[in-house]
């Protein structure tokens, strides 16, 4: 009794010139192509597609959108829907961005888990990756430093207050001082508070006014609100590390 070997042929990949097995392990289905097959093997359309997806990120990203809206979309029957459940710790929460995070494909247009959980599970995330996290960023900032560059410097014209407010903090705490708490926010209300004026000479100084510590951060001074009050260049500089030029209040009821 005869038995026929049947020997599967192979075919050349368009791409890469290898010979594979002509088979839809190897290639993906193509109705127009030779024996039904596409001309590339499985592993260059997939590199090609990641390559495009780098590389036309918006069109990429318009493109889900799309699709999800046409077979994901579920429209609300009901306006009385305003509770969404967190999948995580199984809690009941208005169904807003404040407590989940939006997410086109999901339900109501929101992420499964709350936000609370989200962070949980993203400081657990970063505790065990740190190290690769933290080659990520810096292999990042060193492919695209020129852009980095270019928005950190958009950002400084833009918003000149919010940089000097984050360059005082990071000098207080590179020189030590053991709080540094003191906010953009509270520099706000404080120089608003003293009608910006400098508390020393009493000149009108805004949008000029520096952040002056009652006690030093030399001196163990501490970058809080209960250490700083709104001065004058010239006051500040001549005050430098030694006591106030005039006696002072901090301003604690504010913040309370």
């Amino acid at each position: 009794m005869s038995t026929e070997q049947h020997t599967i042929a192979t075919k050349i990949c368009t791409k890469c010139k290898n010979g594979l097995p002509e088979t839809t392990a190897y290639f993906r289905k193509h109705h127009g192509g030779h024996h039904g097959l596409s001309s590339q093997c499985k592993w260059c359309e997939a590199k090609a597609a990641r390559l495009w997806s780098a590389t036309h990120k918006s069109e990429r990203n318009a493109r889900r959108r799309a699709f999800y809206a046409i077979h994901y979309a579920k429209p609300i029957k009901s306006l009385s829907i305003t509770t969404k459940v967190c999948t995580k710790c199984y809690q009941e929460f208005p169904a807003t961005t404040a407590f989940f995070i939006k997410r086109i494909d999901g339900y109501l247009g929101l992420q499964s888990i709350c936000k609370k959980c989200k962070s949980i599970y993203r400081h657990a995330y970063f505790q065990q990756n740190t190290i690769k996290i933290q080659t990520s960023r810096h292999a990042y900032l060193e492919r695209e430093k020129d852009h980095v560059a270019a928005s950190r410097r958009r950002y400084r014209q833009e918003h000149p207050e919010i940089d000097r407010s984050s360059q005082q903090r990071r000098r207080s705490c590179k020189n030590g001082a053991t709080v540094n708490d003191f906010t953009h926010a509270q520099w706000v209300v404080m120089q608003e508070h003293y009608e910006h004026r400098c508390v020393y000479c009493g000149k009108r100084r805004r949008g000029k006014l520096t952040q002056d510590h009652i006690t030093p951060i030399s001196k163990g001074g501490n970058h809080t609100v209960s250490n700083i009050v709104p001065a004058c260049q010239s006051c500040n500089s001549k005050k430098r590390v030694g006591p106030p030029l005039v006696s002072v209040q901090p301003l604690l009821f504010i913040f309370a």
